[in-house]
């Protein structure tokens, strides 16, 4: 983190392309705000820089935003956004169960998760990794075990 500057005279090679990458993603939104399409990124960004012509994002939100364009974005802000809804909501169902303490440790643990993947998403690119949208449903199974529990509880 220390490396990362932002006057361009002092910073090295990677790190410029990296943020002019994300220059040409939001003006490649700008003039497509629908996205330029899946898996066009490094194919669109020498049309706004010729040095740049097979360069990734290197951010997986930005990525998004070019090419699926905003709707896409929302839809996977909504996903995020979703998954943290889900965790929540658990974490008060989980109180009535006796066996509450290894749940919300799977809680705990899937925010961290997720919340790891965030961060290096604005790093990295993960838009198309299906891990990302597997980690984003583990909610939703920990939500059905938490349903079966409160079932069973409630038979017995």
């Amino acid at each position: 983190m220390e490396k990362i500057d932002t006057d361009t005279s002092r910073i090295d090679t990677s790190t410029r392309h990296r943020l002019r990458a994300w220059e040409v993603a939001i003006q490649m939104v700008s003039d497509r705000p629908l996205g330029v399409g899946e898996g066009s990124f490094k194919t669109y960004i020498g049309e706004y820089d010729p040095e740049m012509v097979g360069k990734d994002t290197h951010n997986t939100f930005l990525r998004c935003l070019a090419e699926l364009g905003i709707q896409g974005a929302f839809v996977l802000f909504l996903l995020i956004g979703n998954a943290f809804y889900i965790l929540f909501k658990l974490k008060k169902d989980v109180k009535r169960l006796p066996n509450k303490k290894d749940f919300l440790w799977h809680i705990y643990a899937i925010k961290i998760a997720l919340i790891m993947y965030i961060v290096a998403g604005m790093f990295i690119t993960h838009t198309y990794i299906e891990e990302f949208y597997w980690l984003l449903m583990y909610p939703v199974f920990l939500e059905r075990a938490v349903e079966n529990e409160l079932k069973q509880q409630i038979d017995s």
